[in-house]
Formats: structure tokens, C-alpha cells, sequence
């Protein structure tokens, strides 16, 4: 009697232990990466050569309005425009060691 009131709690605990760890949680809704694009408004085909110093490389891209900014390790920020690639300016934004964190800031007026 004494073994089947042992054997009956342990599987009492067991089956406690296991339907805790069984919860049904909400799953969380799924992250949809694929995104529909419009046409060839997407697509702009051009190139610009940017002058850069040894080992100085692109660090960050940024698009703000009809702008790429190409920031570099050397912190400049180098400002092409989306539509012909051509380069607006190039601006040593602040002298290394210091270091950009993020993109540019753009007010309106």
C-alpha cells in the first residue's frame, strides 16, 4: 500500500512538472522580411569614385531624402545624390579619434 502511495505521488509530481513545462504560449507574430517594391522606381544605375585615404573605408550608409550620405572611418560625410550620383560635397564632419555615431541630422525650415 505504502509503494503504490509512493508510485501514485511521483507520478502525480511528474505529470505537475511536465503539464508546466508544456504551457501553450502565444506564439509571437511572424516577422515578414519580403517586401513588395513598385517598378524600376527602386532601381538607380550609376556610380561615383570617391576619393579616399589609405585604409580608409566606408563605415555607414545613410538615405535622407533624395541623398545617399557614404560616412567614412576618416569621419567624413560624403554626400551623392540618389537621382545621377553625382557628389554634392565632402565634409570632414569631426577629426579622428573622435568618432560619427549614426547619420546625419536633417532640419527643415
Amino acid at each position: 500500500m505504502i509503494r503504490f502511495l509512493q508510485a501514485a505521488a511521483v507520478t502525480v509530481m511528474l505529470a505537475a512538472i511536465l503539464s508546466g513545462c508544456a504551457q501553450n504560449k502565444a506564439a509571437p507574430p511572424p516577422i515578414n522580411p519580403v517586401v513588395t517594391l513598385s517598378g524600376s522606381a527602386f532601381l538607380e544605375n550609376w556610380e561615383s569614385q570617391l576619393i579616399l585615404d589609405n585604409g580608409e573605408h566606408i563605415s555607414g550608409l545613410f538615405l535622407a531624402g533624395d541623398t545617399l550620405h557614404a560616412i567614412t572611418t576618416q569621419n567624413f560625410d560624403h554626400a551623392i545624390k540618389t537621382d545621377s550620383g553625382d557628389l554634392l560635397y565632402a565634409n570632414q564632419v569631426v577629426a579622428p579619434p573622435q568618432e560619427i555615431i549614426g547619420g546625419p541630422v536633417i532640419r527643415r525650415q
